[in-house]
Protein backbone atom coordinates (compact mmCIF):
# COMPACT_ATOMS: atom_id res chain seq x y z
CA UNK A 1 0.00 0.00 0.00
CA UNK A 2 1.44 3.02 -0.88
CA UNK A 3 0.18 6.14 1.64
CA UNK A 4 1.07 9.40 1.37
CA UNK A 5 1.21 12.29 4.02
CA UNK A 6 0.70 16.17 3.99
CA UNK A 7 2.07 17.64 6.62
CA UNK A 8 4.20 15.76 8.84
CA UNK A 9 5.24 17.99 12.23
CA UNK A 10 3.96 17.23 15.24
CA UNK A 11 0.86 14.58 15.58
CA UNK A 12 2.19 13.29 12.08
CA UNK A 13 5.51 11.50 13.91
CA UNK A 14 2.84 9.46 15.88
CA UNK A 15 0.79 8.55 12.93
CA UNK A 16 4.46 7.37 11.38
CA UNK A 17 5.65 5.42 14.09
CA UNK A 18 2.15 3.48 13.70
CA UNK A 19 2.80 2.71 9.92
CA UNK A 20 6.32 1.44 10.55
CA UNK A 21 4.44 -1.47 12.60
CA UNK A 22 2.06 -2.78 9.89
CA UNK A 23 3.28 -4.61 7.33
CA UNK A 24 3.44 -3.60 3.56
CA UNK A 25 3.03 -0.46 3.91
CA UNK A 26 4.99 2.16 2.18
CA UNK A 27 5.33 6.04 2.61
CA UNK A 28 5.99 6.80 -0.85
CA UNK A 29 5.29 10.53 -0.54
CA UNK A 30 5.38 13.51 1.66
CA UNK A 31 4.34 16.88 1.31
CA UNK A 32 5.89 20.06 3.72
CA UNK A 33 6.32 23.82 3.49
CA UNK A 34 9.64 22.66 6.00
CA UNK A 35 11.51 21.02 3.70
CA UNK A 36 14.02 19.70 6.51
CA UNK A 37 10.95 18.16 8.01
CA UNK A 38 10.27 16.50 4.77
CA UNK A 39 13.43 15.55 4.19
CA UNK A 40 13.97 14.12 7.20
CA UNK A 41 11.03 11.48 6.73
CA UNK A 42 11.83 10.82 3.63
CA UNK A 43 15.58 9.75 4.77
CA UNK A 44 13.81 7.17 6.92
CA UNK A 45 11.07 5.86 4.55
CA UNK A 46 12.69 6.34 1.03
CA UNK A 47 9.57 8.60 0.20
CA UNK A 48 9.54 11.56 -2.55
CA UNK A 49 9.26 14.86 -1.71
CA UNK A 50 6.79 17.90 -2.57
CA UNK A 51 6.64 21.36 -0.84
CA UNK A 52 2.73 21.64 -2.80
CA UNK A 53 0.29 19.41 -2.43
CA UNK A 54 -1.38 20.47 -5.80
CA UNK A 55 2.50 18.58 -7.65
CA UNK A 56 2.18 15.67 -5.22
CA UNK A 57 -1.46 14.59 -6.43
CA UNK A 58 -0.57 15.09 -9.89
CA UNK A 59 2.79 12.93 -9.72
CA UNK A 60 1.49 10.49 -7.42
CA UNK A 61 -1.08 7.45 -7.35
CA UNK A 62 -2.13 7.01 -3.92
CA UNK A 63 -3.53 4.21 -1.95
CA UNK A 64 -4.52 6.17 1.08
CA UNK A 65 -3.45 9.62 2.43
CA UNK A 66 -2.68 11.10 5.93
CA UNK A 67 -3.32 14.82 6.53
CA UNK A 68 -1.97 16.33 9.10
CA UNK A 69 -1.78 19.93 8.83
CA UNK A 70 -2.34 22.25 11.52
CA UNK A 71 -6.53 23.97 11.34
CA UNK A 72 -5.74 26.94 9.75
CA UNK A 73 -3.66 25.11 6.30
CA UNK A 74 -6.81 23.24 5.43
CA UNK A 75 -7.57 24.47 2.36
CA UNK A 76 -8.56 22.35 -0.68
CA UNK A 77 -6.55 18.98 0.68
CA UNK A 78 -9.36 16.88 0.88
CA UNK A 79 -11.22 18.08 -1.82
CA UNK A 80 -8.53 16.96 -4.09
CA UNK A 81 -8.18 13.96 -2.41
CA UNK A 82 -11.80 13.01 -2.57
CA UNK A 83 -11.96 13.95 -6.47
CA UNK A 84 -9.32 11.11 -7.09
CA UNK A 85 -10.87 8.43 -4.78
CA UNK A 86 -8.07 8.28 -1.77
CA UNK A 87 -9.17 7.20 1.37
CA UNK A 88 -8.22 9.97 4.43
CA UNK A 89 -7.16 9.79 8.12
CA UNK A 90 -7.53 13.61 9.00
CA UNK A 91 -5.91 14.70 12.11
CA UNK A 92 -8.64 16.70 14.15
CA UNK A 93 -9.95 19.48 14.02
CA UNK A 94 -10.57 19.08 10.55
CA UNK A 95 -10.71 22.93 9.51
CA UNK A 96 -11.63 26.14 11.61
CA UNK A 97 -15.17 26.78 9.82
CA UNK A 98 -18.25 25.19 8.75
CA UNK A 99 -17.37 26.64 5.15
CA UNK A 100 -14.19 24.52 4.59
CA UNK A 101 -16.05 21.64 5.91
CA UNK A 102 -18.80 22.03 4.17
CA UNK A 103 -17.23 22.13 1.04
CA UNK A 104 -14.65 19.06 2.03
CA UNK A 105 -17.84 17.01 3.15
CA UNK A 106 -19.82 17.80 -0.32
CA UNK A 107 -17.10 15.99 -2.36
CA UNK A 108 -16.42 13.23 0.34
CA UNK A 109 -19.87 12.28 0.27
CA UNK A 110 -20.20 13.17 -3.65
CA UNK A 111 -16.88 10.70 -4.25
CA UNK A 112 -18.04 8.04 -1.57
CA UNK A 113 -14.08 8.10 -0.50
CA UNK A 114 -13.13 6.77 2.91
CA UNK A 115 -12.46 9.05 5.89
CA UNK A 116 -10.52 8.31 9.18
CA UNK A 117 -10.15 11.45 11.90
CA UNK A 118 -7.64 11.36 14.53
CA UNK A 119 -10.33 11.19 17.41
CA UNK A 120 -8.01 8.15 18.89
CA UNK A 121 -9.40 8.24 22.30
CA UNK A 122 -12.26 6.30 20.31
CA UNK A 123 -10.31 3.51 20.41
CA UNK A 124 -9.06 3.27 23.94
CA UNK A 125 -9.62 0.39 25.74
CA UNK A 126 -11.16 3.23 28.77
CA UNK A 127 -13.84 3.74 25.90
CA UNK A 128 -14.79 0.21 25.28
CA UNK A 129 -14.38 -0.57 29.11
CA UNK A 130 -17.07 1.93 29.89
CA UNK A 131 -19.47 1.30 26.66
CA UNK A 132 -19.56 -2.36 28.11
CA UNK A 133 -20.20 -1.61 31.74
CA UNK A 134 -22.81 1.22 30.87
CA UNK A 135 -24.84 -1.07 28.65
CA UNK A 136 -28.22 0.81 27.83
CA UNK A 137 -28.24 2.97 31.02
CA UNK A 138 -29.10 6.64 30.50
CA UNK A 139 -26.20 9.15 30.90
CA UNK A 140 -27.62 11.94 32.69
CA UNK A 141 -24.57 13.75 32.35
CA UNK A 142 -20.70 14.34 31.45
CA UNK A 143 -18.23 16.14 32.86
CA UNK A 144 -15.09 16.87 31.32
CA UNK A 145 -11.87 18.98 32.08
CA UNK A 146 -8.97 19.54 29.80
CA UNK A 147 -6.11 21.09 32.28
CA UNK A 148 -2.65 21.14 30.68
CA UNK A 149 0.26 23.59 30.25
CA UNK A 150 0.43 25.50 26.98
CA UNK A 151 1.80 24.08 24.00
CA UNK A 152 5.43 25.50 22.63
CA UNK A 153 3.73 25.39 18.99
CA UNK A 154 3.77 28.79 17.65
CA UNK A 155 0.91 28.50 16.02
CA UNK A 156 -1.13 27.48 18.70
CA UNK A 157 -1.13 30.34 20.74
CA UNK A 158 -2.76 32.13 18.17
CA UNK A 159 -6.56 32.32 18.12
CA UNK A 160 -7.07 32.90 14.41
CA UNK A 161 -4.10 29.99 13.43
CA UNK A 162 -5.58 27.24 15.77
CA UNK A 163 -8.85 28.18 16.75
CA UNK A 164 -7.70 28.55 20.14
CA UNK A 165 -7.80 25.66 23.29
CA UNK A 166 -11.37 24.27 22.91
CA UNK A 167 -11.42 24.02 18.99
CA UNK A 168 -7.72 22.68 18.83
CA UNK A 169 -7.52 20.28 21.99
CA UNK A 170 -10.18 19.96 24.41
CA UNK A 171 -11.85 18.85 21.08
CA UNK A 172 -11.22 15.46 22.56
CA UNK A 173 -13.46 15.69 25.22
CA UNK A 174 -15.60 17.36 23.81
CA UNK A 175 -16.01 14.84 20.62
CA UNK A 176 -16.12 11.95 23.94
CA UNK A 177 -18.89 13.66 25.51
CA UNK A 178 -20.90 13.53 22.13
CA UNK A 179 -19.98 9.77 21.59
CA UNK A 180 -21.77 8.75 24.85
CA UNK A 181 -24.56 11.05 24.85
CA UNK A 182 -25.36 11.77 21.62
CA UNK A 183 -25.45 15.14 19.47
CA UNK A 184 -25.65 18.55 21.57
CA UNK A 185 -28.26 21.01 21.06
CA UNK A 186 -27.11 24.27 22.98
CA UNK A 187 -23.95 25.49 24.46
CA UNK A 188 -23.56 28.38 26.73
CA UNK A 189 -20.36 29.38 29.05
CA UNK A 190 -17.57 32.07 29.96
CA UNK A 191 -14.12 32.17 29.39
CA UNK A 192 -11.32 34.60 30.84
CA UNK A 193 -8.39 35.87 29.38
CA UNK A 194 -6.51 37.69 31.96
CA UNK A 195 -3.88 34.94 33.28
CA UNK A 196 -1.47 33.75 30.60
CA UNK A 197 0.31 36.44 28.27
CA UNK A 198 1.23 33.86 26.06
CA UNK A 199 -1.96 33.10 24.14
CA UNK A 200 -4.45 35.77 22.58
CA UNK A 201 -7.60 33.41 23.58
CA UNK A 202 -9.33 32.20 26.42
CA UNK A 203 -7.21 30.49 28.95
CA UNK A 204 -9.94 29.79 31.31
CA UNK A 205 -13.37 28.30 30.27
CA UNK A 206 -16.36 26.95 31.39
CA UNK A 207 -19.04 25.62 29.12
CA UNK A 208 -22.63 23.81 29.57
CA UNK A 209 -24.02 21.56 26.93
CA UNK A 210 -27.85 20.64 26.34
CA UNK A 211 -27.84 17.56 24.63
CA UNK A 212 -30.76 16.25 22.43
CA UNK A 213 -30.92 13.29 24.20
CA UNK A 214 -31.68 15.27 27.05
CA UNK A 215 -28.24 14.76 29.11
CA UNK A 216 -26.62 17.87 30.16
CA UNK A 217 -22.69 18.38 30.09
CA UNK A 218 -19.66 20.96 31.75
CA UNK A 219 -16.92 21.07 30.24
CA UNK A 220 -13.71 23.47 31.76
CA UNK A 221 -10.20 23.94 30.13
CA UNK A 222 -7.30 26.07 30.50
CA UNK A 223 -3.67 25.76 29.79
CA UNK A 224 -2.10 27.38 33.13
CA UNK A 225 -1.26 24.27 34.60
CA UNK A 226 1.89 22.01 34.70
CA UNK A 227 0.41 18.50 35.05
CA UNK A 228 -2.19 17.51 32.00
CA UNK A 229 -5.67 15.99 32.96
CA UNK A 230 -7.86 14.85 30.06
CA UNK A 231 -10.63 13.33 31.69
CA UNK A 232 -14.59 12.45 31.46
CA UNK A 233 -16.86 11.79 34.36
CA UNK A 234 -20.56 9.73 33.01
CA UNK A 235 -22.97 9.96 35.47
CA UNK A 236 -26.64 8.61 35.87
CA UNK A 237 -28.75 7.24 38.44
CA UNK A 238 -27.06 4.70 39.40
CA UNK A 239 -23.42 4.78 37.87
CA UNK A 240 -20.16 7.39 37.94
CA UNK A 241 -17.46 7.13 35.77
CA UNK A 242 -13.96 8.82 36.01
CA UNK A 243 -12.46 8.26 32.43
CA UNK A 244 -8.80 9.40 32.90
CA UNK A 245 -7.74 9.48 29.30
CA UNK A 246 -4.05 10.93 30.06
CA UNK A 247 -3.25 8.21 32.61
CA UNK A 248 -5.57 5.31 31.02
CA UNK A 249 -7.14 4.38 34.30
CA UNK A 250 -11.04 4.33 35.04
CA UNK A 251 -12.43 4.13 38.38
CA UNK A 252 -16.10 4.21 39.88
CA UNK A 253 -19.16 2.38 40.15
CA UNK A 254 -21.64 0.85 37.98
CA UNK A 255 -24.43 -0.12 40.37
CA UNK A 256 -23.51 -2.09 43.09
CA UNK A 257 -20.23 -2.93 41.63
CA UNK A 258 -16.95 -0.99 41.73
CA UNK A 259 -14.89 -0.48 38.90
CA UNK A 260 -10.98 0.26 39.02
CA UNK A 261 -9.53 -0.64 35.03
CA UNK A 262 -6.15 0.38 33.51
CA UNK A 263 -6.59 0.35 30.11
CA UNK A 264 -3.53 -1.28 27.94
CA UNK A 265 -4.40 0.45 24.44
CA UNK A 266 -4.74 4.52 24.68
CA UNK A 267 -6.18 4.16 20.79
CA UNK A 268 -2.94 6.31 19.15
CA UNK A 269 -1.91 3.26 17.62
CA UNK A 270 -5.29 1.18 16.65
CA UNK A 271 -7.18 4.47 15.31
CA UNK A 272 -3.84 4.06 12.42
CA UNK A 273 -3.90 0.36 12.13
CA UNK A 274 -7.80 -0.17 12.15
CA UNK A 275 -7.61 2.60 9.29
CA UNK A 276 -5.11 0.84 7.35
CA UNK A 277 -7.29 -2.37 7.69
CA UNK A 278 -10.42 -0.56 6.96
CA UNK A 279 -8.58 0.89 3.52
CA UNK A 280 -7.56 -3.22 2.97
CA UNK A 281 -10.76 -4.70 3.87
CA UNK A 282 -13.02 -2.03 2.17
CA UNK A 283 -15.12 -1.86 5.93
CA UNK A 284 -15.68 1.51 6.72
CA UNK A 285 -17.07 0.79 10.14
CA UNK A 286 -13.48 0.09 11.78
CA UNK A 287 -13.23 4.03 11.39
CA UNK A 288 -15.05 5.32 14.96
CA UNK A 289 -15.06 8.71 13.40
CA UNK A 290 -15.63 9.74 9.70
CA UNK A 291 -15.28 13.34 8.68
CA UNK A 292 -18.93 14.13 9.25
CA UNK A 293 -18.65 13.16 12.89
CA UNK A 294 -15.68 14.81 13.00
CA UNK A 295 -17.40 18.03 11.22
CA UNK A 296 -19.97 17.71 14.13
CA UNK A 297 -17.77 18.07 16.93
CA UNK A 298 -16.46 20.97 15.05
CA UNK A 299 -19.71 22.66 14.94
CA UNK A 300 -19.65 21.97 18.96
CA UNK A 301 -16.72 23.56 19.82
CA UNK A 302 -17.48 26.37 17.39
CA UNK A 303 -20.66 27.04 19.06
CA UNK A 304 -18.42 27.20 22.41
CA UNK A 305 -16.32 29.66 21.31
CA UNK A 306 -18.81 31.90 19.87
CA UNK A 307 -21.00 31.46 23.60
CA UNK A 308 -17.06 32.38 25.11
CA UNK A 309 -17.55 35.88 22.76
CA UNK A 310 -21.24 36.64 23.69
CA UNK A 311 -22.20 35.40 26.89
CA UNK A 312 -25.75 34.03 25.45
CA UNK A 313 -27.02 30.22 24.71
CA UNK A 314 -25.94 29.36 21.22
CA UNK A 315 -27.25 27.16 19.32
CA UNK A 316 -24.92 24.20 17.69
CA UNK A 317 -24.65 24.01 13.59
CA UNK A 318 -26.02 20.85 12.30
CA UNK A 319 -24.47 18.91 9.83
CA UNK A 320 -26.51 16.65 8.14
Amino acid sequence: MDVGFIGVGGIAGNYLNSLERIADVRVSAVCDIDATRAGSVAERFGSRTYDDHHAMFEAERLDALFIAVPPFAHTDQEILAAKRGIPMFIAKPVAMDLDTVNAALAAIREHEVMTGVGYMWRHSDLTDKARELLGERAIGMAIGSVHVNTPGTAWWRVLGQSGGQIVEQSTHIYDLARSFCGEAAQAHGWGGAALNPRIDFEDVTTVNIRFEGGAVGAMTSTSNVRTGKYSLELIGNDFHLTLNYGANRMAGHVGEETVEYEAAESGYYIQVERFIRAVREGDASLNRSDYADAARSLALTLAANETLRTGQVVDVPKIA
